[in-house]
């Protein structure tokens, strides 16, 4: 059986990893043959990382997905993939109008992975309409509508009455602990005996790192800390914001700024606390990968995902977004006291498991490939 994965790209996005981690139990329990179908071949470290895993990576020629309607065509007239998992709104709408220039209908799922009303709110007047009627009108094209939170469920399923839209929460690979906290410290030329808050994902709006960093600054004040911001800078004036932010606090000393990483693990070994700043998610799966490596959790409730995954506080703190003094509160709470065992937070993120969750997609293929 083909399933294809059908995005604009593949860069480092938490999108991209959700579907690599799918496709390996697939492949790997299934035998699926795999493909990764993006508008255009770009030289991204991660369409490097779907080759080396033995999936194909088909670059369709595009500029934009708009553009990709009729390449796309070509491609499954050509290859007759069982299945389809689209992702982004835009390029779904231009899948599902590709799907249905072929004159025969391949099975096409759907799937948003942020929270539409939060992403959408700082675009053109014009844009926005122009997704909410993709949503509304389009995705009545797909034949079935997917999210990755059951807070996003209902937000899409708003827009889509008459049709079912459901839920799969994203997977967490878990990786054994290769080294204790201190070694890993010492890899990374962190200091050894200072607490670490970590926060992973790409500097964005979105992450609303700007709030960590206040939330920091005022953790200051009661002692030494340091903090790790991984994953690489995704829109450089947010970056160029945060910069400004650290230089005039005088806060260069105790911060560091990290590239995108295939190696996040050792981060997740050194840390003593993971924080997620974010204003809205789609899910949240840093909080399943600290909650992996028994870390103590402290997140905002952005809509959506971290109140799912830490059950309304029993696996992590939760925060009003923008709240920078309670997070501070939060974090200082947890690295004085810890009130989370490190294996009940590991149990909880076995239920994010690569398997459970490949399993759920794996009932999904079967029901719409009839």
């Amino acid at each position: 059986m083909l399933l294809a994965f059908r995005l604009s790209h593949l860069r480092s996005g938490g999108t991209e990893r959700v579907f690599l981690s799918v496709a390996d139990y697939l492949s790997t329990s299934h035998g699926f043959r795999i493909d990764f179908v993006v508008d255009a071949i770009n030289g991204q470290e991660t369409e490097q990382v779907a080759r080396e895993k033995g999936y194909r990576v088909v670059g369709l020629g595009a500029s934009r997905s708009w553009a990709s309607i009729l390449p796309f065509r070509r491609y499954l007239r050509q290859e007759r993939p069982d299945v389809v998992f689209s992702a982004y709104t835009e390029t779904n709408a231009a899948a599902l109008f590709s799907n249905a220039l072929t004159g025969f209908a391949t099975p096409l799922i759907v799937t948003e992975h942020a929270s539409l009303d939060e992403h959408w709110a700082g675009k053109p007047w014009a844009r926005r309409m122009m997704l909410e009627a993709i949503v509304r009108y389009v995705y009545r094209l797909a034949d079935h509508a997917m999210c990755v939170s059951r807070g996003m469920a209902e937000q899409l399923g708003r827009r889509l009455p008459q049709r079912e839209v459901g839920f799969i929460h994203n997977p967490v690979r878990f990786a054994e602990r290769r080294q204790a906290k201190d070694e890993a410290r010492r890899t990374l030329a962190l200091a050894v005996d200072v607490p670490l808050i970590l926060a992973v994902g790409r500097i964005a709006r979105q992450k609303n790192y700007l709030m960590l960093l206040r939330a920091f600054k005022t953790l200051l004040q009661h002692g030494r800390y340091q903090l790790c911001i991984v994953g690489g800078v995704y829109e450089p004036d947010e970056k160029k914001l945060l910069d400004a932010y650290v230089a005039e606090n005088n806060l260069r000393h105790a911060i560091r700024f990290v590239d995108f990483t295939n190696d996040v693990q050792v981060f997740y070994e050194a840390a003593d606390v993971l924080a997620l700043s974010s204003a809205w998610e789609g899910f949240g799966n840093v909080l399943v990968e600290g909650l992996a490596f028994g870390l103590p959790v402290v997140s905002t409730c952005c809509n959506f995902g971290p109140a799912e995954i830490l059950a309304d506080g029993a696996f992590g703190k939760l925060v009003e977004v923008d709240d920078h003094a309670a997070m501070a509160q939060a974090i200082r709470q947890v690295l004085t006291s810890n009130p989370f065992e490190p294996e009940c937070q590991r149990t909880r993120a076995q239920d994010f498991s690569e398997q459970r969750i490949g399993t759920r997609y794996y009932d999904l293929i079967q029901k719409v490939a009839g």
